[in-house]
């Protein structure tokens, strides 16, 4: 995702907080937003702007029988995280569909397990188990929240918990991609919907925000910022950037710890060095072969 998409995502996320406080977390922005944000999101090369159909989605499985089930999952979620980050800053027909393109998520945990496997022990890693960082959950992979408008007579079954509406156009919507009711938030007129799995929540949210009687519909994307992992396609690498963000992380992080890591076809991990960002100081540490 561009820096500037994700700002706005941010400050999005930030002001339906406000309507749908105190069940959605949320933020209200920085005075300093603008001079944190051009230190945090430094300008990026258009070039770097990924594709969908190439290498980067042929990669060959890692094996993940080393990883403990709990990690494992949490680095599925990753990958998915990472794939519709992807096909949202690509744009194009793929960002429209609703169902993750599975070879690229596969490629994308594949990276990951890859990088666990390698099991790195350099010198800047003794400071922080980066095997605990994980993708911020944004845009959320899951969850999507339905506002209402204009007191709808199908909202009455959201309102008193039932999953199905009667409304035809909602409930199709409901039984396809396989989405139960979290909660209904009776002050802000607004459902919380959360899938069994990974789905392009954007592609969901704007099929529901065409119905009569909805207002909005969007990601349920959480307020503030956090630890984080970014993937890059490099035209014969991954580039897995694990981050580790502090300080006042309203609405974004201002400081942070970057892990850098080029995963590679046939397995081989390189790792890139290491910066701080947000403290006025860098440090790039060596950089080192893992076979």
């Amino acid at each position: 995702m561009q820096p500037a998409a994700r700002l706005l995502l941010a400050l999005g996320a930030a002001t339906s907080a406000l309507l749908l406080q105190p069940e959605i977390a949320h933020t209200a922005p920085s005075r300093n937003l603008s001079a944190i944000c051009r230190q945090i999101f430094p300008q990026q090369v258009v070039e770097n702007r990924p594709g969908i159909a190439g290498m980067e989605k042929l990669w060959p499985p890692a094996d993940d029988s080393q990883v403990p089930d709990s990690l494992r999952w949490l680095y599925q979620e990753d990958a998915a995280r990472l794939a519709l980050r992807f096909i949202l800053q690509a744009g194009g027909s793929a960002s429209e569909q609703v169902e993750l393109p599975a070879d690229l998520v596969s490629a994308l945990y594949s990276a990951l397990i890859h990088v666990y496997n390698a099991g790195i022990a350099a010198p800047p890693l003794a400071e922080v188990e980066i095997y605990r960082i994980h993708t911020f959950p944004s845009p959320s992979t899951r969850e999507i929240v339905v506002g209402v408008g204009g007191k709808p007579a199908w909202a009455d079954a959201w309102s008193n918990g039932q999953r199905l509406t009667g409304n035809r156009q909602v409930d199709i919507l409901m039984e396809t991609f396989s989405l139960q009711l979290q909660r209904y938030l009776a002050g802000s007129s607004a459902a919380i919907l959360r899938s069994s799995g990974p789905l392009n929540t954007v592609a969901v949210a704007k099929q529901f925000a065409g119905i009569p009687g909805v207002s909005y519909a969007q990601p349920n994307n959480p307020g503030g910022d956090g630890d984080d992992i970014k993937a890059q396609f490099k035209g014969s690498y991954w580039e897995l950037d694990y981050i580790l963000g502090s300080g006042d992380c309203q609405p974004v992080c201002i400081q942070r710890r970057i892990w850098t890591f080029r995963v590679y076809p046939d397995g081989k991990v390189q790792y890139a060095g290491s910066r701080q960002i947000g403290t006025g100081t860098w440090s790039e540490i060596i950089s080192c072969q893992v076979d």
